[in-house]
Parts: structure tokens; sequence; C-alpha cells
């Protein structure tokens, strides 16, 4: 049974990898695709759409994961030993990164603001998990703050890149 655990935390940890390193990707191509000519065309989306599979798969793996690895949670202290704080915030950052991306493939958060709070989760989720192997202690409304400050931080800078490449387009006379 042990090894069962381990494997799980393994897959757990590969697909948050996978799921930073996707979200990484994904940032660079949108980026990317805008600098060409403002627009992503249908081969860039093409492109961004594998990215986007791989990320739901990670999500799927992440979620199924995490769930296994709090049966035993459960079984051992019940709902006490579920909301230790590392455990909470790893259920938090997922219900964000989950809901953000719904909200996001259904056009309802705004560009302006979803690929900075996804980027963020992702990051703030590898950042978590790999914290909880070290058994730290994490105050959850200091890490609650951080990440808020990180988002606004990556929303912003993703926000001038795309606003200074439209005035970089404006001088190649790329949009009228």
């Amino acid at each position: 049974m042990e090894t069962f655990f381990i494997i799980i935390e393994v897959l757990k940890t590969v697909s948050i990898s996978l799921g930073v390193g996707g979200s990484t990707i994904a940032i660079a191509l949108y980026l990317g695709s805008l600098s060409n000519d403002g627009k992503i065309d249908k081969s860039e989306r093409r492109m961004l759409g594998m990215v986007y599979v791989v990320l739901r798969l990670a999500m799927i793996l992440i979620f199924i994961t995490h769930l296994v690895t709090n049966i035993p949670l459960y079984i051992s202290g019940g709902v006490e030993a579920l909301v230790n704080p590392i455990n909470f915030i790893q259920w938090l950052v997922l219900f964000v990164l989950y809901v953000n991306a719904l909200l996001m493939t259904s056009h309802i958060m705004p560009d302006t603001y979803g690929p900075g709070i996804q980027v963020t989760t992702w990051y703030a989720l590898g950042i978590i998990t790999a914290l909880s192997g070290l058994y730290v202690n994490i105050d959850v409304s200091i890490f609650i703050m951080t990440y808020i400050v990180f988002a606004i931080f990556a929303i912003w800078l993703i926000g001038i890149f795309k606003r200074d490449l439209k005035v970089i387009q404006k001088r190649k006379g790329w949009l009228h």
C-alpha cells in the first residue's frame, strides 16, 4: 500500500510540474502570438490548443492524486487532518485554478486578468506542494496575501507587455 501512495505522490508532483511548465509555455505562446500581428491566427490557436489539452490533463491528474492522498488523512484523523494549513491552501489553489480555467474557457474571465491569475495559481500550486514536502508551517492569511500580490504583479506585467506590444505594432504599421 505504501508503494501505491508513493506512486500517487510522484504522479501528483509530475502533474504539477507539467502544469507549471505548460502554463509557462501557454503564456509565452499567447504573448508571442500577439507579438506577430496583434492577433492569434489559426496555427497559433492550434498550438495553444495543444498546450491547453496538456494543462487539462495535468489538472485532472492533480485533482485525482490530491484526492487519493487525502483519503488516508481522513481515515487517520478525520476532517481535522484535512484542514491543516498546507492541505487547505492546496485545495484553495486548486479551486482557483479550476474556476479561473472554466471562466477563461467560457470567455467570462477577461483576458486582462485570466492569464495572470492562471500563471500565478500554477506557480503557487508548485510552491505550496514543494513546501508541503518540507513540513513547513505556513500561515494561510500570509499565503493568500502573497498570492494576491503576485497575481496583481503578473496581471500588471502581462498588461504592460500587451500595451507595449500595441505601441510597437502601431510604429511598424501593423495596427491601423
